[in-house]
Formats: C-alpha cells, sequence, structure tokens
C-alpha cells in the first residue's frame, strides 16, 4: 500500500512539474494500446489468425489451410506451407514431423579396427515438445550398433547427437550402410520410429591377421575417455612392432584445435626393435562442454596407422577456466556496484520528492530553510 501511495505521488509530482511531458507520455501510450489492438489477432479475426484459402474444381469446394495448393483432406502437413515431402513414409508431412534432419560419420571412410562418430541431427517440427527419446547408430552388416537416450526437444528445436561405434578388426573393405535410428515411444506399448542411413566404404588398417600375418604394426589405445576441465584425460596406449627389424614410429596428435589442447606423454619419436612392444600416453584438456574428435597417427617408414580417438567433456559450471572465472568474478562486482548506485539515486530521488511535497504544504518550512541560509 505505502508504494502505490508514493506512486501517485511522485506522479502528482511529475504532473505539476512536467506537465507537456506528462501529456505527451501518456499520448504517445495511448497511441501504441490502439495500434497493438488493430494488429491483435483479436481485433483481426477474433483469434483466428490465419483463415486459409479455398480451392475449386469441378468436383466441388475444398479448403486450404496453409494454401500451399494441396487440399486439406490430402495435404500431409494441412497447416504449414510445404512440398509433400515424407521421408520416412508415416503419413506425416516433414515440415511438421519429428525427423532426422542429417546424418554424418567421422572419420569416412570407416577404419578396420577403429572407432567412428556419428552424428544425427534431429529436428521436431511438431508443436509439441517430445520427451523419451532413444537415438540408435548401427552398421546392420558389420553386427555392432549402440544407443543413448536424448532430453525433452521443444517445438522447432535442432539437436546433434553424437554415437560412437567400434568397427571390427575384420571388416569387408567395401561399401556398407551407417543407419541412425530415433524412436519416440509415446505410449507404453507404442511408439515411433525414424530413420535415416548413408553409405561409407570401409578401409584396410592392416590390422586384420588374415591380411599380412603377423608382419605388421599393431597399435592398441583406449579410444574413448571422460575428459576431467582441471586433470584432463589419460589415453595410453601399448605399440608393438610384428616386423623381423627394428622400425622408428613418428607421433602426431590432431584435430584438438579450437577446443582444447593436447600432449604426447611419452615423446613424438619411438624405436621398436623387432618384436617388442612399448607403451606411452597421450594427454588432452578441455573446457569445452561436449563430445570431440581427435586423431593420434603413427608413422613409420612403410605403414601409417590413424586412430580416432573421442574426449568426452562433461557439463560442469564448477570448472572454468581461470579467465573465465575472473571475467565472471568482474562482472559480478560490476552488476553489485550498478545495484547500490540505483539504491542510492533512488533514496536520493525520494528524499528530495518527498522534502518538496512538505514545502508545498507547508510553505514556512521553505521559508525557514532559507533564512537560515541567510543567516549562515
Amino acid at each position: 500500500m505505502a508504494s502505490w501511495n508514493y506512486l501517485l505521488t511522485t506522479f502528482h509530482v511529475l504532473t505539476f512539474k512536467y506537465p507537456f511531458l506528462v501529456k505527451k507520455a501518456m499520448r504517445t501510450l495511448a497511441l501504441c494500446i490502439v495500434a497493438l489492438f488493430l494488429m491483435s489477432p483479436v481485433f483481426a479475426g477474433f483469434g483466428d489468425v490465419h483463415t486459409g484459402c479455398v480451392m475449386r474444381n469441378d468436383e466441388g469446394v475444398f479448403k486450404d489451410s496453409d494454401c500451399d495448393k494441396q487440399p486439406d483432406f490430402v495435404d500431409n502437413c494441412p497447416l504449414v506451407p510445404n512440398e509433400q515431402e515424407d521421408r520416412d513414409g508415416n503419413g506425416v508431412g516433414d515440415a511438421c514431423d519429428l525427423l532426422i534432419d542429417q546424418i554424418d560419420v567421422e572419420p569416412a571412410p570407416l577404419l578396420q579396427g577403429r572407432s567412428t562418430v556419428v552424428t544425427l541431427a534431429v529436428m521436431n517440427n511438431r508443436n509439441y515438445p517430445v520427451r523419451n527419446l532413444i537415438a540408435k547408430a548401427e552398421i546392420p552388416r558389420l553386427g555392432v550398433a549402440t544407443s543413448e537416450p536424448m532430453q525433452t526437444l521443444e517445438p522447432g528445436e535442432r539437436r546433434l547427437v553424437e554415437l560412437l561405434l567400434k568397427v571390427p578388426d575384420c571388416a569387408p573393405t567395401r561399401y556398407t550402410d551407417v543407419v541412425g535410428f530415433v524412436e519416440y515411444p509415446y505410449s507404453a506399448s507404442r511408439k515411433e520410429a525414424f530413420a535415416a542411413s548413408l553409405q561409407v566404404p570401409v578401409q584396410s588398417t592392416g590390422i586384420c591377421p588374415s591380411e599380412h600375418g603377423d608382419e605388421k604394426t599393431v597399435v592398441t589405445i583406449l579410444e574413448t575417455q571422460d575428459i576431467d576441465p582441471v586433470e584432463g584425460g589419460l589415453y595410453p596406449f601399448t605399440i608393438k612392432n610384428h616386423e623381423r627389424e627394428s622400425k622408428s614410429y613418428i607421433f602426431t596428435v590432431a584435430g584438438y584445435e579450437g577446443w582444447g589442447f593436447a600432449e604426447i606423454l611419452s615423446g613424438s619419436v619411438m624405436v621398436l626393435p623387432p618384436g617388442e612392444s612399448r607403451e606411452g600416453a597421450v594427454r588432452v584438456w578441455s573446457h569445452e562442454p561436449g563430445k570431440h574428435t581427435f586423431t593420434l597417427t603413427v608413422n613409420s617408414r612403410d605403414d601409417t596407422q590413424i586412430v580416432q580417438l573421442l574426449a568426452d567433456v562433461p557439463q560442469s559450471l564448477m570448472h572454468r577456466p581461470p579467465q573465465m572465472q575472473l571475467l565472471f568474478g568482474v562482472l559480478v562486482f560490476i552488476g553489485i556496484l550498478v545495484l547500490l548506485g540505483v539504491i542510492l539515486l533512488f533514496a536520493h530521488a525520494r528524499h528530495h520528492s518527498d522534502r518538496e511535497i512538505l514545502e508545498k504544504a507547508h510553505p514556512e518550512l521553505k521559508k525557514g530553510r532559507k533564512k537560515k541560509k541567510v543567516r549562515k
């Protein structure tokens, strides 16, 4: 009640001191209200924002709500203009359906014995959120598959989902289908499924025993790691020289630029006598949440092996880079100063306004204040 009385008092004071500005502000506010009313759907059509179109032919008159020259009774998306595209063939157009908008595979081609990341772009064109989605990726011919639950997908939202698959050591070196699925269980016993596929070749890496016998170099490494924002993640590996002579190996890490930093702890050069093995490790740091891919390349005189690695950086608000922590602290400090300044200005304006109101109600107070100044 006190706040309301203070607002009324302030309005009366402004009206008395600045009548022209107050009248101009009230006139502008009235024009804005009228303009909003004229543009609102209540005035234009009493709630009917889009009245649609009508199609006429020899068979009769048909309603076309979205004006895309497809009558509503045959339109697979009657309220959204579209080209009638329906990738999953469920009778609902892509323009108002849940679908896999894109599928990508990295690396391409697939490498024998290595991991690959399948990225699905899931799009929700429906006018309601969808929950309990499950994203899946599989290579049917190779018998490998994986899945991952998704959080609620809001209307109009497009989200990327990354799924990790391991290619068998002796996968046939030919084109194969990589398939992505999204399952939507909309009830306890019913669900919808949406799919997209991509043909990718499989490339030999020399890891299959039937191809080169024992005359090969084998690199064994843990390909997926969770990355701690402070300590990073460690990828230990073992390399074995199966050839009949000593070999020199050069290690390089690439693909981390832009999201993190990587270091080969065992050194970038290693010499192995025939039949011997040695251990090494790669350490990776990152503050960018999400799944990131990078590669470890092992080069020798007559052989090159590329290992695809995955870094999973969790969402964390407690671990920020020092620069971000400093910036956050500065912003909080500036925000506190601005808030204190606003409070002080508000208190000063309120005190000044109250004093003017009292002097107007009791003119003798103003005269007394002037006499004090004259005496001084």
